[in-house]
């Protein structure tokens, strides 16, 4: 803007003022940052203006040049500062263009940037996603097993011992096995001791292993294996069994049938070793001569000695090497009978084997 007389620079407002109370319409910030920082002073219709390097408030009000009239001034003054606002001449357009590339630059890489964040609120939202599905389906699933326990804690009538079932008995029947499981009819399911039933079946000598197995809701399955008597043994005037492992067991005549050899002469206590001596003797005697064999006599001169069914035959044995003995045994016995000679006594303890009639 011209001005008549020199001009008052209003610092609250940043703009000149000039007597009279009128301001110029140009503020300090229209000048170009770039003319500042070179300190240039810059021309436009005519205009001289310069611009306080410095930048302490100093500031040269600009001045009529070549008789120019006041509105014509004023008139330019507008038009420069619609040039500088527009970049300035041929420079502001230079200026404009360099500014427009870093613009460009500055918007790619804050599209970039917003490219990256897009990304990682779409891994976030999935995330999250997957998280809630996972936790809808646990939630699902407890609340079906949830349900399932309430069915069964609030329906007592299935929760009680409806049938108890026994498998596995040949000589023990289902209701001895029943009393001594101890479990009775209408028992709460739940409170059956399962070792404690196991531990009273296997108890019985009879029952060489127990299995017990509750069928949910209302039922109680019972397996056994029972043991079974290969040798007789006669203790205090009673005959009991003993099985394969040496345990001996009472014997149910009215449910069972006895085919086995007595033994004699042995200590007649679990696992003793003459009861072991006298069982392993069965067991190579099985299966086709022990039927032939009524008892098996352990004494501690001759060691074992077999006795014949039918006419009896002392058959001496001896001590250790059992297996040979008795297959020499089944080929004594197999002449004999080809021959048809009968023979009293057979000693098998030697090499050479000694018969008489």
């Amino acid at each position: 803007m011209f001005r008549d007389e020199p001009g008052r620079y209003d610092r609250g407002r940043g703009r000149d003022r000039v007597v009279g109370g009128e301001y110029d319409s140009r503020d300090d910030r229209d000048v170009a940052s770039s003319e500042v920082r070179a300190g240039r002073g810059h021309r436009v219709s005519g205009i001289d203006r310069s611009i306080d390097p410095v930048g302490a408030g100093g500031r040269t009000v600009s001045r009529r040049t070549r008789g120019t009239k006041t509105a014509r001034g004023r008139s330019a003054s507008r038009g420069e500062g619609a040039v500088r606002r527009s970049g300035g001449g041929t420079r502001g357009r230079g200026n404009r263009r360099t500014v427009s590339r870093g613009a460009v630059r500055r918007n790619r890489g804050r599209g970039g940037g917003n490219a990256a964040v897009q990304k990682d609120r779409i891994v976030t939202v999935i995330a999250v996603a997957i998280i809630i599905a996972a936790a809808a389906t646990i939630g699902i699933v407890l609340l079906s097993f949830a349900g399932k326990a309430y069915h069964y804690a609030v329906d007592t009538e299935d929760l009680i011992v409806k049938k108890i079932s026994v498998e596995g008995n040949n000589v023990l029947s289902e209701e001895e096995l029943i009393r001594i499981s101890g479990i009775h009819r209408g028992d709460a399911i739940m409170d059956v001791d399962l070792a404690r039933v196991k531990k009273a079946l296997e108890a019985n000598p009879r029952i060489r292993r127990a299995v017990v197995v509750k069928k949910m809701p209302d039922e109680i399955r019972l397996e056994v294996e029972e043991r079974v008597p290969v040798g007789l043994v006669q203790e205090k005037g009673k005959l009991l069994g003993v099985d394969a492992e040496g345990v001996i067991v009472p014997l149910v005549p009215a449910r069972e049938e006895i085919q086995a050899p007595i033994i004699t002469g042995a200590v007649h206590e679990n696992g003793s070793a003459g009861l072991r001596e006298a069982l392993a003797v069965i067991e190579e005697l099985r299966p086709d001569l022990v039927r032939r064999i009524s008892e098996v006599r352990l004494t501690p001169e001759y060691g074992i000695s077999l006795i014949t069914t039918g006419r009896p035959i002392m058959i001496r044995l001896g001590r250790g090497d059992y297996a040979a003995k008795i297959d020499r045994l089944r080929k004594v016995l197999s002449a004999l009978e080809r021959e048809g000679s009968e023979k009293s006594y057979i000693d098998l303890r030697f090499r050479d084997v000694i018969t008489k009639e």
